[in-house]
């Protein structure tokens, strides 16, 4: 009996043995063809798509990462994105792992092309990407901005995912997400995304390392690039981005500045609330009321005077409002709603009355108010 009992005991530890040795065998071959995509750019030309992945070499792992030995751009073109992909994973023969990715570098010609929609929702379906990872918009092929070296050596897709992907909100820089592109196209509207740009060349070496600066940018996504149904409609500077944002979106830090006799003033964001009240005879009341708080604040510490600071409040309100309205003419011009007030009065008076307003009155009468509250 003892001896039946030794020899379960050794067939089992046997087979134990056997299955580590050749589930080892297989994770590693599993990793070393496994191309793990930690950023993505989509562009169009010539009637193809052209896919290129920022991939973490599985194989490399361990390596000088000072030299970007761990990562490698691959691209590949094809009349749909599952054509390209296939014929990237032929090419380099590495199975892509999009669950890492965080970013994806749209270019303009995709945007302007109208395919970008179809390709984010079969990126969605066929792949483990996630539904909020962050688009971004370059003005050029996204492989180059990919293999763009940023500060301390980092790839781009990590500056862009270090800028975008925190949790505060700024009034200066828009996000997007394949979620928001995807709904706000569904429903009808415009979408912003932020526009990354190469802000500087970091060509002056720094102290103590030669090569520290050499060949390095400084990248920005302070403007923004909006997008409809037709694709790509028009192109948002930084402050159109804070107009955008001041009535779309919630932000938690922001900075405000106005001239004055003494110079340039700064006011920091404390709280807003916005409302859009909906008028019979097509017309939309954008309502916006801010508290900000004195930024950069006289050396001598003179306490100002009520007076002023209700000064400076008007300054700020009337050019906030001045922005707002020069954007809804802007965009009306292009025959845009960048507001989406078409839709939030469609919402109050229904489908069938909006379009009678609409025929009637021809474009939408938008009054905007803004009241702003500084305090010491």
């Amino acid at each position: 009996m003892d001896k039946i009992v030794k020899n379960k005991f050794i067939i089992i530890t046997f087979l134990i043995v056997i299955f580590l040795f050749f589930g080892s065998i297989t994770n590693t071959l599993v990793l070393n063809n496994r191309g793990i995509v930690v950023g993505m750019g989509l562009d169009y030309d010539e009637g193809d798509i052209k896919v290129s992945c920022q991939v973490l070499v599985a194989g490399n792992m361990g390596a000088d990462t000072a030299n970007n030995d761990n990562y490698a751009v691959l691209s590949s073109r094809g009349k749909t994105f599952g054509d390209a992909t296939q014929k990237m994973k032929v090419d380099s023969a590495e199975f892509m792992s999009y669950a890492h990715c965080n970013t994806i570098i749209v270019s303009r010609k995709m945007i302007e092309s109208g395919e970008l929609f179809v390709v984010l929702d079969e990126l969605l379906k066929n792949s483990k990407i996630t539904e909020n990872t962050h688009l971004v918009c370059y003005d050029g092929d996204p492989e180059v901005m990919l293999k763009q070296k940023v500060g301390l050596n980092l790839m781009a897709s990590f500056s862009l995912q270090r800028m975008l992907g925190t949790s505060e909100e700024y009034v200066d820089i828009v996000k997007c997400s394949i979620k928001d592109y995807l709904k706000g196209l569904l429903e009808g509207g415009v979408v912003v995304l932020p526009e990354v740009v190469i802000e500087n060349k970091m060509d002056e070496p720094t102290q103590g390392n030669d090569q520290e600066g050499e060949g390095k940018v400084l990248l920005s996504v302070r403007k923004g690039v909006a997008v409809g149904d037709k694709g790509y409609i028009a192109s948002l500077s930084e402050d159109e981005v804070g107009y955008y944002n001041l009535v779309m979106k919630n932000f938690d830090k922001g900075t405000f500045a106005v001239t004055t006799k003494e110079g340039m003033r700064s006011f920091d964001f404390l709280s807003k609330s916005v409302k859009i009240e909906y008028e019979q005879g097509y017309e939309a009341n954008i309502k916006v009321e801010l508290e900000l708080a004195e930024g950069n604040k006289i050396m001598d510490n003179k306490k100002r005077e009520e007076g002023d600071k209700e000064e400076v409040a008007r300054r700020i309100s009337e050019s906030i409002k001045k922005g707002i309205e020069e954007m809804v003419e802007k965009f009306d011009k292009k025959g845009a709603d960048i507001y989406s007030l078409a839709d939030g009065y469609r919402k109050e008076y229904g489908e069938e009355k909006t379009k009678l307003d609409g025929e009637k009155y021809g474009k939408m009468k938008v009054v905007v108010d803004i009241k702003c509250k500084i305090t010491t």
